[in-house]
């Protein structure tokens, strides 16, 4: 089966290179272009993994005999998750108004 992240990789920055988040704390609101924070969201993941595997939370075959970095590869699966997510609660649980933005029912 061939690898066909890399062409996701690409469709995903063609199709959401222009998306920004939108949300307000308090009184301020923000505004954030999206594949930033889902790659920022996915290197904090990757850490995590890290962590977790380094204190034998649970390990990858390949880490029962010692201890090593999860792969780099493993960032984009978890970007490609994040993106999947999002894209698929929006879907189930959003809503679009006049001017084409999303919104959480």
């Amino acid at each position: 089966v061939p690898d066909i992240r890399y062409i996701l990789f690409a469709i995903s920055v063609f199709i959401f290179w222009k998306t920004k988040l939108y949300f307000q704390l308090n009184e301020h609101k923000f505004k954030i272009p999206m594949l930033p924070v889902l790659l920022t969201l996915a290197f904090l993941i990757w850490i995590a993994e890290n962590i977790s595997t380094f204190y034998k939370i649970w390990l990858y075959p390949s880490q029962v005999e010692a201890w090593h970095m999860v792969g780099w590869g493993k960032l984009g699966s978890w970007y490609l998750l994040l993106l999947l997510s999002l894209v698929l609660v929006l879907k189930i649980l959003g809503h679009r108004d006049n001017q084409g933005n999303w919104n959480l029912r």
